[in-house]
């Protein structure tokens, strides 16, 4: 029960030495939800089960929404110190 909000706090820590910020890894953790939920609604809506392929498949989806949302961020850092304004490095 205590351990998932122990682990996002320990990825949320990693994310922000990295980073040296406390804003970005925020977009980073907000992607997890916002791909569970839309991953979940399209196995509602299809009628799909919830068994354990869906589950594995939920995982693969988060870790590769989180690695997307890291090269994204990573790479509207690299615009922001290379002089450019915060929305167009967006």
């Amino acid at each position: 029960v205590y351990i998932f909000p122990l682990v996002v706090l320990l990825v949320f820590m990693v994310l922000a030495s990295q980073y040296e910020s406390l804003k970005l890894p925020f977009a980073i953790i907000l992607i997890v939800p916002m791909t569970i939920f839309s991953a979940l609604a399209g196995v509602w809506f299809i009628g799909g089960d919830n068994n354990i392929f869906t589950q594995i498949a939920l995982i693969v989806l988060v870790a590769l929404a989180c690695k997307n949302a890291i090269l994204m961020v990573e790479f509207a850092k690299e615009l922001k110190d290379n002089g450019q304004d915060t929305l167009s490095a967006i």
